[in-house]
């Protein structure tokens, strides 16, 4: 099979500093490096650092420009007065998940409500399809006991038909989301819908996720029955919950400081005190026994409680947020993991199918990129459009095939460099009425469904979307830097600084450097695949050690090369003493010098230094 990188030009871009952001950032930090790392992405995201970075709890925003935040907790107060029925409906997603357990915890802790009288519906992300679909709208109408109260969180704002459907049989829906809204509108037929997103919002953050809404909700619902109830729940003792959800569902922590707040409270209560038995039991199934950190929640927590919605019900993640049995927890974590494990296998057989599908249309030209795996699995083309994303810059859309009915489609779609995919949906609906039976989302990714046979003319449209956002000028893979930082800047002083940064994550990155620098000698790690070097920088002969993870038993570069790479310094412990390592993120090869350099480490590969990241 071709290689997709051989079909991409990447492009090393440093972000832009503004200088007057960059005189604020040195309020915050002293290394020069990382003042421009701060000044770049607030600069980008139109926000003061010392706004942003002003990370107390006392800064949330107040939750009074949500609409129908009040109408919505009353009538939850008066549910719980009458002894009524509640059901709280979620996605299947980490952000789902975790609304589930705030919601519920909310009601039961909370606000005292038995917990029989707090009736759970999730979707199956394989049988019923995102949302408030057909089939949980069914499973609802047929429950015994039915809810006559029915709260929905990271879905409902797409979902007029069945929550008027609802609503003509006595249930009265309480839509609580941060999508998009639909062209049309709230939905007319929901008692309330809390969102940051609609028109009429004067809340002054869109960018929250979707279980920090529900949060509000209980927020306000818990301070709202203390006027006539005794209430048992400090709200803040659920932030572990909301930092979880946010930081799986890639919302900003470069344009919201609610969020960077949400992560850090949560992180906090994550890592001191008693944590919950979830925390435990997934700390031992991922062996991460230090503090946690955003990026753990995003590359190890959330791919675990993903995995059981993508190839199973999701119900069991939501059980295991809100277990508190340590013994069961850990049971419930390791059967999430070896999913994950599963998960990982599909995933790598469909993106070789999807990388080679991928080639074909880049060399035809094409700028959206319609993939159609088959056989496919649609609780995992996701993730594999979300890599041909990030591989190629391009905008994908990818589908699978309806297990229960193969005339549908089911995809996902991910933006690429810059698509606003909401948007692009809208446009393909508005070009080709009919062609997608269902269709939502937000700025970075969204999901339709579509009858097979119209897989053609979705491509069409998608591909004319495309073009009306982005123009007709090439599409190119950009890897954003923060300029180049030499061996003199690179020290405990930086990694204090950055460290100051923190939480990384969507829209508020990691720093990463540039800088060139030779191979003075090099040896595998762990399983051959990760390699240790040794690198000389070439603008002052000094030497560092380099990680250069995944990279593959037969890796592009060799002891004596010239590359220019892209790096995040990281602070190495191991049997007691401290190093700084390079972790390269992008390697160029600039020249081959292969003859004057000490040869390649040969022999076993090593282990501590895998152990010790």
């Amino acid at each position: 099979m071709q290689d997709l990188s051989k079909q991409v030009h990447t492009r090393l871009r440093p972000r832009h500093v503004h200088e007057r952001i960059l005189e604020r950032s040195k309020h915050v930090v002293v290394a020069p490096s990382a003042q421009r790392a701060l000044a770049g992405r607030c600069g980008r995201n139109g926000v003061d650092p010392l706004w942003l970075l002003d990370q107390r709890l006392r800064n949330l925003d107040l939750p009074d420009g949500l609409p129908d935040l009040d109408r919505a907790a009353g009538r939850i107060v008066a549910a719980v007065a009458a002894g009524e029925i509640i059901g709280v409906e979620t996605d299947y997603d980490v952000d789902g998940q975790s609304a589930h357990a705030v919601l519920r915890r909310g009601l039961v802790e909370g606000l005292g409500v038995p917990g029989d009288q707090v009736r759970s519906y999730i979707g199956h992300r394989l049988v019923d399809g995102y949302g408030l679909s057909e089939g949980v709208c069914q499973r609802i109408l047929h429950d015994d006991p039915r809810p006559s109260v029915l709260i929905t969180a990271d879905n409902g704002s797409s979902d007029e038909p069945r929550i008027r459907e609802l609503q003509q049989a006595g249930v009265d829906v309480i839509v609580t989301d941060h999508h998009d809204m639909p062209a049309e509108g709230v939905p007319a037929s929901a008692l309330a819908c809390v969102s940051p997103k609609r028109s009429d919002a004067t809340y002054p953050d869109s960018h929250i996720a979707g279980v920090a809404v529900a949060w509000l909700l209980i927020v306000r619902t818990l301070r709202r029955a203390a006027e006539t109830m005794q209430t048992g729940l400090d709200p803040r003792a659920l932030l572990d919950y909301v930092a979880l959800g946010t930081v799986a569902d890639c919302v900003s922590l470069g344009a919201s400081r609610n969020n960077r707040i949400f992560v850090r409270e949560g992180l906090r209560r994550m890592n001191q005190g008693e944590p919950r038995a979830c925390w435990q039991a997934l700390r031992a199934v991922t062996g991460r026994y230090g503090n946690w950190a955003a990026e753990d929640l995003a590359f190890q927590i959330a791919p675990r409680l993903n995995a059981r919605g993508r190839l199973n019900d999701a119900w069991l993640g939501v059980e295991l947020l809100l277990n508190d049995d340590p013994a069961s927890a850990e049971t419930q974590a390791r059967t999430i993991d070896s999913e994950n494990s599963e998960r990982k296998a599909i995933q790598e057989q469909l993106l070789e199918q999807a990388q080679q599908q991928a080639i074909e249309q880049l060399q035809q030209g094409r700028r959206a990129l319609t993939l159609v795996l088959n056989p496919g699995h649609p609780g995992v083309h996701g993730i594999v459009a979300g890599r041909i994303a990030e591989q190629t810059g391009h905008p994908v859309a990818c589908f699978s095939v309806v297990a229960d009915a193969p005339e549908q489609l089911t995809g996902s779609l991910r933006s690429g460099n810059q698509l606003h995919v909401r948007q692009a949906l809208q446009r393909v609906d508005e070009m080709k009425p009919g062609c997608m039976t269902h269709f939502g989302g937000h700025e970075g990714a969204g999901g339709c469904t579509l009858a097979a046979g119209q897989a053609g003319a979705f491509a069409q449209a998608f591909e004319q979307a495309v073009v009306e956002q982005l123009g007709h000028d090439p599409i190119h893979r950009i890897v954003e830097t923060d300029g180049t930082c030499e061996h003199g800047s690179i020290g405990e002083t930086l990694l204090r600084d950055l460290e100051v940064l923190e939480p990384f994550g969507i829209g508020f990155p990691r720093p990463a450097f540039e800088a060139t620098v030779g191979i003075r000698a090099m040896r595998p790690l762990g399983d051959g695949s990760h390699w240790r070097l040794t690198v000389v920088f070439e603008a002052t002969g000094e030497l560092m050690t380099a990680l250069w993870f995944g990279i593959g038993i037969d890796p592009p570069a060799d002891h004596g090369d010239v590359l220019r790479v892209v790096f995040t310094p990281v602070m190495n412990e191991w049997n007691g003493e401290r190093s700084v390592q390079l972790h390269l993120r992008e390697v160029r090869v600039i020249e081959r010098r292969r003859d004057r350099l000490a040869p390649r480490m040969e022999g076993a590969p090593i282990q501590q230094d895998t152990l010790a990241i």
